[in-house]
């Protein structure tokens, strides 16, 4: 299978190996911008690059009736330059398990490897300098899912991932400049969850559940500074590898109804507690691959989030009209904010966000399915920070006031 557009071309190779047994599926595309806008570029852009590329692949090895393993990687870059260069891209292996104990509980394990890189560059030659960093993790998960019976189903599980946080290295081409490289900060997230979707008639449906998350900021053989809340510095606390320099924790309840007013109605509420433990770090309004992703640290708290939800949705024709209005509240601890005074990131904000969302889709029933989805979304984001001299209440620099939009999803596409 595969195709030639305007923009970038694909290719997938699929089939089995083995009949009913084991199979393969390898895709990758390309895009080649640069290479039809070369001719049109003049005064010092001829060599700038405009292009992304990926590749995956997949395979299924059903062992027996009760175990089959599932095995994918990832690879893909996105290359921007003119005059200067991003270069940014993830790489991800996946490696499931899955085992029925019985016709009531099965399992699934997944073994996870996954490394963000981005690079970013100026100038050309001798002249020429740059600054990079990654992100690499493991991880390993645990699902179990009961079906206890016709009106109770039951997951739990677990999880573990190890943290390798590169922040930063600053390069050149210059033979004579000694690259300077911070050092790697390491950390293990860690959690144990269970819940259960329980029916009380075919009207009512319930799902609720409470998960723990924990995480440790480790030590790497290194010095770590400490700051007050005025973002002055008043320690520094030598750890070994893997010694624990910061614990945190805290049970992340959640909770959703849903109530079926007729065949095609009904209405939900839901409500969630998340700890976030890696946090997003940039000084602009507007996203960047350069933006830069920690961990909570000794110095910066983890970001908590609640979540409160209520809609109504209504099906129209057979599912062919989708309708649904829903409106939301979600209160965040421990944001992360910017100081200028003390030119440091550090927990000194709280945010506080209120919206409503109407969505409409129609799906097109034909040999090629297409279903179209038209969102309109109004939000504030309120933030409290008295610390920073602003106003108790201000408007969040990524803070939304309405937004519309329109997703388009094609099936059985050849």
């Amino acid at each position: 299978d595969g195709g030639v557009g305007v923009i970038f071309s694909r290719l997938a190779i699929e089939g089995p190996i083995i009949e009913d047994k084991l199979s393969f599926l390898v895709a990758a595309r390309r895009s080649y911008i640069d290479v039809l806008a070369k001719p049109f570029l003049e005064d010092g852009l001829e060599d700038s690059q405009f292009y992304f590329y990926d590749l995956t692949a997949k395979t299924n090895w059903k062992i027996d009736e009760n175990n089959t393993i599932f095995a994918s990687g990832y690879f893909g870059r996105d290359v921007f330059g003119a005059g200067f260069g991003f270069d940014w891209g993830s790489e991800t292996f996946t490696t499931r398990w899955n085992h029925l104990f019985s016709d009531k509980l099965f399992s699934n394990t997944s073994l996870i490897a996954s490394n963000y890189a981005y690079e970013f560059k100026i100038g050309s030659g001798d002249d020429a300098f740059g600054v990079k960093a990654a992100i690499l993790d493991y991880n390993i998960k645990q699902d179990f899912s009961y079906y206890f019976n016709d009106k109770n189903t039951i997951k739990f599980g677990l999880n573990t991932i190890y943290h390798t946080f590169s922040p930063g290295e600053l390069i050149a081409t210059n033979p004579s400049f000694t690259p300077i490289k911070l050092s790697k900060r390491l950390a293990s997230e860690n959690a144990v969850y269970i819940q259960n979707e329980q029916k009380f008639s075919e009207l009512f449906s319930i799902q609720y559940g409470i998960r723990y998350s924990f995480f440790s900021s480790l030590g790497n053989n290194d010095s770590i500074k400490t700051f007050n809340e005025e973002g002055i510095q008043t320690g520094s606390v030598y750890y070994q590898k893997h010694e624990s320099a910061k614990f945190y924790g805290g049970f992340e309840p959640r909770l959703a109804m849903k109530y079926m007013l007729d065949e095609t109605s009904s209405v939900k509420m839901s409500y969630n507690r998340n700890y976030q433990y890696i946090h997003l770090l940039s000084n602009t309004n507007a996203s960047s691959p350069t933006d830069a992703w920690v961990p909570s640290s000794n110095n910066i708290k983890p970001q908590i989030s609640d979540q409160f939800s209520l809609g109504y949705f209504q099906n129209f024709k057979s599912n062919t009209y989708k309708f649904s209005v829903e409106v939301y509240y979600k209160n965040m601890q421990n944001q992360i904010d910017y100081d200028v005074s003390v030119s440091k990131y550090i927990n000194i904000a709280k945010s506080r966000i209120r919206g409503a969302q109407l969505s409409f889709s129609k799906q097109f029933q034909s040999d090629l399915s297409l279903n179209s989805t038209l969102t309109y979304q109004s939000a504030k984001n309120l933030k409290t920070n008295k610390d920073l001299g602003r106003t108790p209440d201000f408007l969040a620099s990524v803070e939304m006031s309405y937004k519309i939009g329109n997703k388009q999803r094609l099936t059985n596409w050849w």
